[in-house]
């Protein structure tokens, strides 16, 4: 067994991919985030990541105590993809998938575990089966814990006045050879018992194979790397879901019980440009959920959609990136080429008509719509007109003539192909003053807002759609020692003329949003020494230079995100 966890227990949860509810390691009171998981630090829970257990105010369904002859006794944890173990110096309990829907728990040397919860009105415990019982939270789930070997002595008494079993003080007892195997199962409606469950070698490898044949499928990197590249890859592993609720295919979240939103799909598809099945399910997710308008939900999960916000359209810059790589027309199936096609040219003309200029151009309302909450082009200003919008959206309108062609439609792809070009252009005028990109205040057209921020790097994107000119002196700007490329990865401002400060994103942080956006469009517009060496700088300042998202190891898929792209450009581009 490896000392080290594969992955950060104190911010992620243990997942199978495709799961809805895992193992959650939560820092006792008075422990360090740090130290989480080490001796005498942590307790554990089964929890859910569907939204009903927001109801709840918190993911956590059920505390697992270890104990030994009923004394409970402290653990440490080990975390691998396929196997959490919990040590203590009694022996170990450890947890494994069988399936994304059932984890096995085996114990041995006399191990047991109290199951603790306090239930609130309509939250039962029902007895299942001979040995077993089931939990059911209302909104969120059911779990039935059924003991293949051992016992359980229930303590989780009916309560008429408060219509619930107020509290569950079960305990997990071994058999007479000192072991118990517990099997935990969820859910969406009323469980059951199964007539018969795998043994927990079994699985074990069944984790393990589906976890290994998609670490094969993720890009080599070099050596130096070998680590993060399988903590990233269990982040993206992990954090994908099944269809449930509102979801209808595979689904990425951001981090453990958050879903990511619009533009976060997009990264994780490129992510996934070597799983190309994946990687364009998650470019559809958004799709499923369309507003008649045209407009994509800012993300969605099982339960609800969110509307009210919009992130930056890089639909197209992920479709850029895979069709440099896949021949679309051949790889991925009519039915999905068509619906990609017609719901982003829907939400192209949404942006238009709700976010259209009278010149043609694109503005943005609220740091919202540029991916960074508090973006300091908003300081003074509710509505930013910025370049960066509209180099997003003329890559997506060229990527639609590109699959206007590709479905059949090719009549199609030239009024696409002019309307980004024209977009590029206007976008020149307006907004590159021979030196650099600026923004405008919306509700004020001739108010120049004069900010340094990374955004306008954005424009990269365009790649070589960009004049010479612009490209070299955006170029010049990022170099090391220009404001920008700090040693942990570009800054969202430009650090020699704007203060850094502990509040809030949007002022001297590092994010992966930038990183990805910024170093891509480098490498697409032939700056690819440049970019190798900007993705290497951020790379190497993981867990080193302070970075939101990863915090003694990544916390969910976004860093993850940006590192797994990054170190492919740096060690294969």
């Amino acid at each position: 067994m490896n000392e080290k966890n594969l992955f950060n227990v104190a911010s992620n949860a243990f997942y199978r991919r495709g799961a809805w509810f895992g193992i959650f390691i939560k820092p006792q009171r008075f422990a360090s985030p740090v130290n989480t998981g080490k001796w005498g630090t942590a307790d554990i829970f089964v929890g859910s990541r569907r939204t009903g257990a927001q109801h709840l105010q918190d993911p956590m369904l059920m505390k697992l105590v270890p104990v030994h002859h009923g004394v409970q006794v402290p653990f440490s944890v080990h975390a691998e993809a396929e196997e959490l173990t919990i040590v203590t110096k009694y022996g170990r309990i450890r947890f494994a998938f069988a399936e994304p829907s059932l984890i096995l728990a085996k114990g041995e040397n006399g191990l047991g575990l109290l199951m603790q919860r306090d239930m609130e009105i309509h939250q039962m415990a029902r007895k299942r089966g001979e040995k077993g019982f089931e939990t059911a939270f209302g909104y969120v789930c059911s779990i039935v814990y059924n003991p293949i070997q051992g016992e359980i002595e229930m303590n989780c008494p009916w309560d008429f006045e408060r219509l619930s079993t107020p509290y569950i003080r079960n305990e997990l007892k071994p058999d007479e050879n000192g072991e118990f195997l517990l099997s935990i199962e969820e859910t969406e409606a009323f469980g059951c018992i199964r007539d018969e469950y795998p043994s927990y070698e079994d699985a074990v490898e069944s984790a393990r194979a589906d976890w290994e044949a998609f670490l094969d499928k993720q890009p080599e990197l070099a050596p130096e790397y070998a680590d993060l590249r399988k903590e990233a890859a269990y982040m993206t592993w992990s954090n994908l879901v099944d269809p449930a609720g509102l979801i209808k295919r595979p689904y990425i979240y951001m981090r453990s019980t958050d879903p990511a939103s619009a533009w976060q799909m997009c990264q994780n598809a490129v992510v996934l440009k070597n799983n190309l099945e994946a990687g364009i399910e998650l470019l559809l997710n958004m799709l499923d959920h369309q507003a008649p308008s045209g407009q994509l939900p800012d993300f969605f999960s099982d339960a609800r959609g969110a509307y009210l916000m919009i992130k930056p359209p890089m639909q197209g810059w992920a479709l850029e990136i895979l069709m440099k790589e896949h021949d679309f027309a051949k790889e991925v199936p009519q039915d999905k080429l068509v619906m990609m096609y017609e719901g982003y040219a829907r939400f192209a003309d949404w942006l238009f008509e709700y976010r259209g200029t009278e010149d043609g151009l694109l503005f943005m309302e609220h740091g919202d719509e540029s991916g960074s909450d508090d973006c300091p082009l908003f300081k003074d200003t509710l509505a930013v007109e910025a370049p960066q919008t509209s180099a997003f959206t003329a890559l997506l309108l060229e990527k639609l003539g590109d699959l206007a062609k590709i479905v059949g439609r090719e009549e199609e792809s030239g009024p696409w192909y002019e309307k980004s070009k024209a977009l590029i252009d206007k976008m020149l005028a307006r907004f590159w003053t021979g030196e650099r990109f600026v923004a405008y205040d919306h509700y004020q057209p001739d108010r120049v807002i004069e900010t340094e921020s990374i955004q306008f790097f954005y424009t990269l994107v365009l790649g070589k759609r960009l004049p010479g000119d612009v490209i070299e002196k955006l170029a010049t700007d990022l170099e090391e020692g220009n404001g920008y490329l700090s040693n942990g990865g570009f800054t969202t401002v430009n650090l020699k003329n704007s203060p850094y400060t502990e509040v809030g994103a949007g002022l001297g942080k590092i994010l992966p949003a930038d990183q990805i956006i910024v170093t891509t469009g480098l490498y697409l517009a032939g700056k690819k020494e440049q970019a190798k060496r900007a993705a290497k700088i951020f790379c190497d300042g993981l867990g080193k230079v302070p970075n939101f998202y990863f915090a003694n190891g990544f916390v969910g898929t976004w860093t993850a995100a940006a590192f797994q792209i990054l170190a492919n450009i740096y060690s294969n581009g």
